[in-house]
């Protein structure tokens, strides 16, 4: 081996050594990292299209399709089972590998091959990168397509050819999420501003060969966009799709940090113009130093677009934080190795970054699960409910049976419910389906739906099923009376059984039909504690009765 070499090769090996250990860090955090409440929409929406369902038509949902549709082939292989989240993470582990390629043939293309490796490794640690990532939602494919294009736009030469492709990967991403506007517009800025601080190079000359280019590119970013639109179009759901995508998301947002964002996108913008220059330096700067400077313009605005968009979740600055790093690793590169004898620095300071990182999640990893109560939930749904049956849950957090209700109950959605934009016709939605099964979690719900909800439903486990408790008062020797608002079979039930009183002047049994309406129970003599309980949870075993304080306290973690 050659010497001058082997301080490289041992670098290298080390960058190697930690990401093998991301990785399997990762497949860690797969099982036992608690879920995020995105997580099963998106499974859900993905178990839609592996069931027959269509989107936005029969499932609604808020994101562009491709991601879902994408998944559903595996989600139909894998099956209904308790433990499909987890695999569907481990489903994440190509597109994560994907990531840090596309960063570090970014870096390699721009600066060289030690910055895109390091910049790959300090990404793949990076806290939020990796826990972002490591969730099954379209954010992840989303940002995948985007770095995709950002490494074949900067890679010489720019060929007709490539340009296709980097189109066809910017419609990928916003087949994906239509939040790909802010990042395209941060290219589109970037592309509109490199003339202006690369003013030597021969523009005018090569301004044939640019728009050849833009062709070629608009003409791939119509190639996955424009067959989804059709397809929704022959189903005859073109409505359902526009609302969803679009109309839904489309709220008047009063921003309450308009002076703190205006001045983030000020201070954004002119830092990257400033570097942008000094990057373009010569005249005529090279090919190599416009590429440099486009890319510092294409951080710059991108940023200081996302600086204005409406919500700041973490999930947006994934396909953002990549290149990030890898300016951040090129400008510590060069500060560092200005001096003689330096060559490894970058090397030394990434490497100690990096273990700083992966310190920091091996001490935050879930060793203990924060998976397994809704490992069980899906379990119970499974065992409860039949295929079709209609669950109530906020997000599509049941997974395996089709929801009673049509919109998801998230931030935007709550937003039109609050502001009057939307009514809160839950409860005869819930009705009208006759859904006889609702998850615990309740905090989404708007008042009147909660309201339904608390009224007609009663806790059996893990799960809510149609009903309702009936203890008597103490002394009453009456039947007790009670309202159905949702048609369908009931047992009356005891801490001991079924009940021995008269429904509706007919010996109880172990179900009966209940339409709509007031109903009366007198109960047997002896029975104290009372409920009405949808008849199919109390065949398959599932009562509010015997539901123990363990149990409880995992069903409210």
């Amino acid at each position: 081996m050659n010497l001058r070499n082997r301080p490289e090769s041992v670098a290298g090996a080390i960058a190697w050594a930690i990401l093998a250990a991301t990785f399997l860090l990762r497949i860690l955090y797969a099982f036992r990292y608690p879920f995020n409440a995105d997580e099963p929409q998106h499974l859900h929406v993905a178990w839609a299209w592996a069931n027959g369902l269509l989107q936005y038509r029969d499932v609604f949902d808020n994101h562009t399709p491709l991601f879902h549709m994408l998944m559903a082939p595996l989600v139909a292989i894998l099956g209904d089972r308790p433990d499909l989240m987890i695999l569907m993470r481990l489903a994440m582990l190509p597109l994560f590998a994907g990531l840090l390629i596309c960063t570090w043939l970014i870096g390699r293309a721009l600066f060289s091959q030690k910055v895109g490796l390091w910049a790959a490794v300090c990404t793949a640690l990076m806290p939020f990168f990796f826990r972002g990532s490591l969730e099954f939602r379209t954010d992840v494919l989303w940002a995948a397509c985007w770095l995709l294009a950002i490494a074949l736009l900067v890679r010489a030469p720019l060929t007709v050819r490539r340009s296709f492709f980097v189109g066809l990967m910017i419609g990928a991403s916003a087949a994906t999420s239509l939040k790909t506007t802010f990042l395209f517009g941060g290219m589109a800025g970037a592309a509109l501003l490199t003339p202006l601080v690369a003013w030597g190079w021969p523009w005018r000359e090569r301004a044939a060969g640019l728009l050849r280019r833009a062709a070629a590119a608009a003409a791939g970013l119509l190639v996955i966009p424009v067959p989804i639109v059709l397809f929704f179009y022959a189903k005859g759901a073109l409505g359902p799709f526009y609302y969803g995508t679009v109309q839904h998301n489309l709220i008047p947002f009063a921003s309450q940090h308009a002076l703190s964002r205006t001045i983030t996108f000020a201070v954004c913008l002119l830092l990257g113009v400033l570097i942008a220059r000094k990057v373009a330096r010569g005249n005529p700067p090279s090919g190599m130093a416009v590429r440099r400077a486009f890319f510092v313009l294409l951080v710059a605005v991108t940023l200081a677009l996302q600086s204005f968009w409406p919500t700041g979740a973490r999930h947006t600055r994934l396909p953002i934080a990549p290149p990030m790093v890898v300016l951040v690793a090129a400008g510590l590169g060069w500060l560092l190795e200005r001096k003689p004898g330096r060559h490894l620095a970058l090397q030394h300071v990434a490497a100690t970054a990096a273990a700083i990182e992966l310190a920091v999640l091996v001490g935050a990893a879930p060793w203990h699960s924060g998976t397994a109560y809704q490992a069980l939930l899906w379990q119970d749904v499974l065992k409860l409910t039949d295929p079709g049956q209609k669950v109530m849950d906020a997000k599509g957090e049941l997974i395996f049976r089709p929801r009673g209700i049509y919109c998801v109950l998230e931030g935007i959605t709550t937003l039109r419910i609050g502001m009057g934009l939307m009514p809160d016709d839950i409860p005869e939605q819930l009705m009208a389906s006759r859904t006889c099964v609702a998850a615990r979690g309740k905090s989404r719900l708007p008042p009147r739906a909660m309201a339904f909800v608390n009224a007609n439903y009663i806790c059996v486990g893990s799960l809510l099923a149609a009903g309702k408790a009936l203890s008597p008062a103490p002394g009453q020797a009456g039947p007790v009376e009670f309202d159905i608002r949702i048609a369908a079979s009931y047992a009356i039930v005891t801490p001991a059984g079924a009940g021995r009183g008269e429904l509706d002047g007919i010996r109880a049994g172990d179900a009966r039909f209940l339409d709509a309406g007031t109903h009366r129970y007198q109960p047997a003599p002896g029975e104290k504690h009372l409920a009405v309980v949808w008849a199919q949870a109390v065949q398959r075993g599932f009562s509010p009765f015997n539901i123990s304080p363990s149990e409880q306290a995992l069903w409210d973690p």
